[in-house]
């Protein structure tokens, strides 16, 4: 067992003898096992035990047996009562963060490398049958990692049958925890009533499944890897937007799967993300940190950042006013040369343009008079829909307006014929808009 257990923390490359080991130990037959095997190995090993309470003195004599065997072995114990009866719902569940959250104080507090959990070989089968219960996709199946992050899982390559003789024959101290045997719990349920009968009716099972799950894995490792270069095919970026798009998205067979796969390291689940794929342009989904957009045929990600009223005073030439973090406007007095517009820099008539101008945001109602247009009027909602603008880029346009409260320019866009310099008129002021090199 301990050379099994050695090749398998090389093979995987779980954690060197260097380092300092964190073992999450309750003080049953997995975690004493692990422990034990540690040990023997030689590692830097500490101990950390989280009294729940929920057992009573049941409980309290976890805390003792894993106490008693840090001292037997000269050995740095962590151990802390916490009462989580205030748990109304999904007691294992906030019960598992709330254990993590504590490990990892300590991982931090006290320099550890890494922290160790004893799941096994029949974990990994638990939990291939709970995945399959909430319809999980290959993600979920792929089975429970050797390693993520600063969690290792040592003991993945041993049933829990290997466990128990390895217990025996070592006379390794452990006890029993009464509460597995009851299926209250989902977990416990599988545990309990459905893999025994399966493990009578079909012998040998556990080695099938194994099986399944190692090749869904390397299934799964194959399409995330393929998904990497499609991703690279359809999206791009500008500024701070991500811009997928669904046109290209739908040359390549299963588009939706492949979206999914894309959005979920963005944090949405199947649902959001087949939905954003069938919505109509205008379709937003927020997470906490990002906004996701359905616009024509592609979709734009974007941080969320906290709408701010915009009023930015421009009355001095040669001085940069900055709008928000990306673009600089500056006003500088030219000769008329009949220099062309453009989407980032135009020229009016200095006769017609009363200072101070302003910089500000969109209002409903917002009219002007488009340059080219020979003076007639447009809404400047209708002409940001003729633009084809999406909902992101109509929220951060920026207007500059005169003293008169004229719009002057549709920053970015189009300037207003009413500012437009005379042929006879020698001088022009010439208004840019750049991005911030800073």
């Amino acid at each position: 067992m301990l050379d099994k257990f050695n090749h398998f923390i090389s093979n995987q490359e779980l954690v060197h003898k260097s380092q300092k080991i964190l073992i999450a130990c309750s003080g049953g037959v997995d975690s004493m096992c692990m422990t034990e095997l540690f040990r023997r190995g030689g590692y830097d090993i500490g101990l950390a035990h989280l009294n729940h309470g929920l057992r009573g003195v049941e409980s309290d004599k976890d805390e003792k047996l894993c106490e008693d065997y840090a001292r037997r072995h000269h050995l740095e114990i962590h151990h802390e009562k916490m009462d989580l009866s205030h748990i109304q719902s999904n007691f294992q569940a906030e019960a598992r963060q709330v254990r993590y959250e504590w490990l990892f104080n300590i991982l931090r507090k006290h320099d550890y490398d890494v922290i160790a959990t004893a799941h096994h070989k029949d974990d990994d089968i638990e939990n291939f049958f709970i995945r399959i219960h909430r319809n999980s996709g290959l993600k979920g199946l792929s089975g429970i990692k050797p390693k993520n992050g600063k969690i290792i899982r040592p003991l993945l390559f041993a049933s829990k049958e290997d466990i128990l003789l390895y217990a025996q024959s070592k006379e390794i101290p452990f006890r029993e925890d009464e509460s597995n045997k009851k299926s209250k719990y989902r977990r416990n349920f599988f545990r309990n009533k459905i893999i025994p009968k399966i493990e009578k009716r079909i012998p040998g099972y556990k080695y099938n499944i194994h099986s399944t799950i190692e090749k869904i894995n390397e299934a799964n490792v194959l399409l995330n890897h393929l998904i990497v270069g499609i991703e690279e095919d359809i999206t791009f970026k500008e500024s701070d937007h991500i811009f997928i798009s669904l046109d290209n998205l739908k040359t390549f067979p299963s588009a939706r799967l492949i979206l999914f796969y894309i959005l979920n390291k963005y944090g949405l689940n199947r649902t959001q993300s087949d939905n954003l794929y069938e919505a109509g342009t205008g379709a937003i989904i927020q997470s906490d940190q990002l906004i996701f957009l359905k616009n024509r045929s592609e979709i734009v990600i974007k941080k969320r950042v906290p709408v701010q009223a915009v009023s930015i005073p421009v009355n001095l030439f040669e001085t940069e006013y900055h709008i928000g973090q990306m673009k600089i406007l500056k006003m500088t007095k030219v000769q008329n040369e009949g220099q062309f517009n453009s989407s980032d820099e135009i020229y009016v008539s200095p006769s017609k343009l009363h200072l101070p101008l302003k910089i500000r945001a969109r209002r409903e109602g917002d009219v002007f008079y488009p340059l080219g247009m020979n003076m007639k009027t447009k809404k400047v909602k209708k002409f940001l829909i003729d633009q084809k603008l999406n909902k992101f880029e109509k929220q951060a346009l920026r207007i500059l307006e005169d003293a008169h409260g004229n719009i002057v320019w549709l920053i970015g866009l189009r300037a207003d014929e009413r500012f437009k310099i005379a042929s006879e008129e020698t001088d022009a002021v010439k208004i840019v808009i750049r991005k911030h090199s800073g």
